[in-house]
C-alpha cells in the first residue's frame, strides 16, 4: 500500500466525518426553529381559544340578562368557571366578581350589567397589552 492511497482514504474520511458535523448542526438548528415556530403557534391558538370562550360566555351572560332561566345561569356560571382557569391574572378579580353575582338569588339586572361591563373593558385593556 502506498502513501497516495493512505491520503486519498484520510481525505475522504474527513469529507464525510465534516459532512456528517454539518448535517448535525443543520438538522439541529432546523429543530430549534422548528421548535419555536411550534410554541408561537400554540401561543397564538391558546390566545384565540381564550377570546373565543370569552366572547361565548358575554354572550351568555347577556342571554342571561335578557331571558332569565335555571339552564341559562348554569351555563354563564359554567363558563365563568372554565375561564377562571384559563384567565390571566388581571381578569380573575373580574371573573370572580362576576360569578358570584351570578351566584346569587336573584342577581340585579344593573349589578350584572355592570360587572360586565367591567369585564369587557379589563379584556379590552389585557388584549392591548399582548
Amino acid at each position: 500500500m502506498n502513501y497516495t492511497e493512505i491520503i486519498c482514504s484520510l481525505i475522504a474520511f474527513l469529507g464525510v466525518v465534516l459532512s456528517g458535523f454539518v448535517s448535525w448542526f443543520t438538522a439541529r438548528y432546523a429543530a430549534k426553529k422548528e421548535a419555536e415556530k411550534m410554541l408561537l403557534s400554540w401561543k397564538h391558538e391558546s390566545e384565540v381559544s381564550f377570546e373565543e370562550e370569552f366572547s361565548e360566555m358575554v354572550s351568555a351572560a347577556n342571554e342571561f340578562i335578557l331571558r332569565r332561566s335555571p339552564k341559562r345561569k348554569r351555563d354563564v356560571c359554567s363558563r365563568i368557571l372554565t375561564l377562571c382557569a384559563k384567565s390571566p391574572a388581571s381578569l380573575l378579580p373580574y371573573l370572580q366578581k362576576l360569578y358570584q353575582l351570578f351566584r346569587n338569588p336573584p342577581p340585579e339586572t344593573s349589578l350584572l350589567i355592570s360587572a360586565l361591563s367591567e369585564i369587557i373593558e379589563a379584556e379590552n385593556k389585557n388584549r392591548t397589552c399582548r
